[in-house]
Formats: C-alpha cells, sequence, structure tokens
C-alpha cells in the first residue's frame, strides 16, 4: 500500500510539472502569476520541490 502511494505520488508529481509547462505556453504571465500563486496558497506547494 504504501508502495503504491508512493508510484501514485512520482506519477503526479511529472504531471504538476507538465501542467507547469502547458500553462507556460498558454498564458502570459500576470495571469499565469496570479493563478499560481493562488493555487499555492490554496494547495501549498504539492509536490514538495527542492
Amino acid at each position: 500500500m504504501i508502495g503504491a502511494a508512493h508510484i501514485a505520488s512520482m506519477m503526479l508529481a511529472g504531471l504538476w510539472a507538465i501542467g507547469e509547462t502547458i500553462a507556460a505556453e498558454l498564458f502570459p504571465t500576470n495571469v499565469r502569476a496570479t493563478v499560481n500563486g493562488l493555487t499555492n496558497n490554496l494547495l501549498g506547494r504539492w509536490p514538495h520541490r527542492t
């Protein structure tokens, strides 16, 4: 069970990076910065980055 949760979190981390790349291409900087700030406040910095 713990192993499956770890694998799932790693897969979601990959999707997070893909989502950020798509957002960078689709939206202007001021809109992207506002939404990224809002989601970071609501969701936290998940997955945790180093």
